[in-house]
């Protein structure tokens, strides 16, 4: 019944549908799209990363979608918007998805979300790049209440030379019954449900009209609370972190959990910490091209923050012509994350009965892993970058990362064949060396790339036409290949 309300609603969209223009619209779009492959155990690499979570490993999978919503204009002094998008599907984690609901409201710079809305990693580009290392667009939406200034704002007297937008958010897991069903009860493995969210953004960018832009910024995240269900000594058990109000404030301002925290948090910091620093340098030519440089430093504790894990993070280069060239953007990057800090990690107050006081080494990070928390995903999908394979990818029912010590190269290319048809390739390679905690004898590695080409014609107004073809060479996803369509209709459905 839940997918032919999809349906029903998907059909009443489009023959609704009006072209008339306003400042104020409530629109639509309607979409439906499967991805059928011809070899390999899952669905190629770039069929599945940074969709926001829609999208499935399996093989041959398929959805129908629709969604009908209100942007708000950016610059007005007033403004709302909001959306629902719901999705019926075939091969994937669930058969019926509320991909976003949410409501939004703004007053000047200040800005009010509530509900699941779809993010993509802070300026990058979310068509070419592999995505940011604290939150990529790789996973669901996670429902959430978000406060701040969401769009760059001029900073008080300095005429436009500094800008600045910020925000915190606290949020909740939504992935409780898919863990429990792919946990499977794995004693190698342990099962956190439960489990709230937190993230917090600021970033500061000079003079946007001239040609030299520069902006810096720091991005952190937290999982907290939640229950923890785990073997040891031949049973089951459980261990509760409950959320109090106090909660709130240790992942805001992270300090030391209490008695009713678990005993890594009574030591260290109250939930699962990380983040990144930024930095973006772009220079902006007199034909309207741009070329862009940057990075994102990630870190995933102390030792991290203070870089300490050598050249490990995201290193970017785009060039845009702005224009509909047959080539119009370029995207290349590198990621490391071999180095974590080093090695070895050795704290004192870890073995309060051991000899060895005087000794202290902060290595061995662990990217995405954590004691309490089985990993940085949701609904099984890293929410940071995709290039560390995702727990999903475990048929055992692991739910850890077991490939986050990883060197890899990304390119991705956009551009247009004609004024109705443009493109899009994706091409990545990959080496791992396992974890810091469970390396492997032999490195995997992976070749992954994908053309895209969209139709888009203009006797049709509001249709496009989507056609793909992608695949996997290595041993790390091992070899896979396959092709996806997808149709889609957007248009306006009230004007006002």
């Amino acid at each position: 019944m839940k997918i032919q309300f999809v349906i029903v609603c998907t059909l009443s969209f489009i023959l609704f549908s009006s072209n008339i223009q306003s400042e104020n619209r409530i629109e639509y779009f309607a979409e439906t799209a499967a991805n059928v492959s011809f070899c390999g155990t899952n669905a190629p690499y770039y069929h599945v990363a940074n969709r926001q979570g829609l999208a499935s490993i399996e093989p041959n999978n398929a959805y129908l979608r629709a969604a009908v919503y209100k942007k708000m204009t950016p610059g007005k002094r007033f403004d709302y918007g909001g959306a629902i998008d719901l999705v019926g599907a075939l091969g994937h984690s669930s058969p019926f998805i509320v991909q976003q609901a949410y409501a939004e409201v703004q007053y000047r710079c200040l800005d009010l979300m509530v509900g699941s809305k779809e993010y993509w990693s802070e300026m990058k580009n979310p068509q070419l790049s592999s995505g940011g290392m604290v939150w990529s667009g790789n996973a669901r939406p996670i429902p959430q209440v978000r406060l701040g200034i969401f769009d760059f704002t001029e900073f008080p007297w300095t005429n436009g030379w500094l800008q600045v937008k910020l925000d915190i958010s606290f949020g909740r897991f939504t992935d409780d019954r898919y863990l429990r069903n792919e946990f499977g009860y794995n004693p190698n493995s342990f099962l956190t449900t439960k489990v709230y969210y937190h993230q917090k953004k600021l970033f500061f960018r000079s003079k946007e009209s001239k040609p030299f832009i520069v902006t810096i910024g720091a991005e952190m995240a937290a999982q907290f609370g939640g229950e923890k269900l785990y073997y040891s000594n031949n049973e089951w058990h459980i261990e509760k972190v409950p959320v109090k109000a106090s909660s709130f404030w240790n992942v805001l301002i992270p300090g030391k959990g209490d008695e009713t925290s678990s005993m890594g948090d009574q030591a260290y910091f109250y939930g699962n910490h990380l983040g990144s620093w930024n930095a973006i340098f772009e220079y902006k030519f007199k034909n309207k091209s741009r070329l862009k440089g940057y990075f994102e430093w990630y870190f995933d504790d102390a030792s991290g923050m203070g870089k300490l894990n050598g050249w490990d993070g995201l290193w970017g280069i785009e060039y845009n012509t702005n224009k509909k060239d047959f080539v119009s953007n370029i995207v290349f990057e590198y990621l490391q994350t071999t180095n974590q800090s080093g090695p070895i990690h050795w704290s004192p107050d870890d073995f309060p009965n051991s000899s060895i006081r005087d000794a202290h080494a902060t290595g061995a990070d662990d990217y995405y892993n954590n004691f309490f928390y089985a990993g940085w995903t949701h609904w099984g999908m890293t929410m940071g970058t995709p290039l560390l394979r995702s727990p999903a990818y475990n048929r055992d029912g692991y739910l850890r990362f077991t490939n986050n010590r990883v060197q890899a190269f990304h390119l991705g290319i956009s551009g247009y064949f004609l004024q109705e048809w443009d493109y899009r390739i994706l091409a990545s390679y990959r080496r791992s060396w396992g974890t810091p905690f469970i390396p492997i004898p032999k490195v995997l590695y992976s070749t992954s790339a994908m053309l895209e080409i969209t139709y888009t014609p203009l006797k049709l107004k509001g249709w496009s036409f989507l056609a793909s073809c992608a695949f996997d060479i290595g041993t790390l996803y091992d070899s896979n290949s396959g092709f996806a369509l997808r149709i889609r209709k957007t248009g306006s459905i009230l004007t006002y």
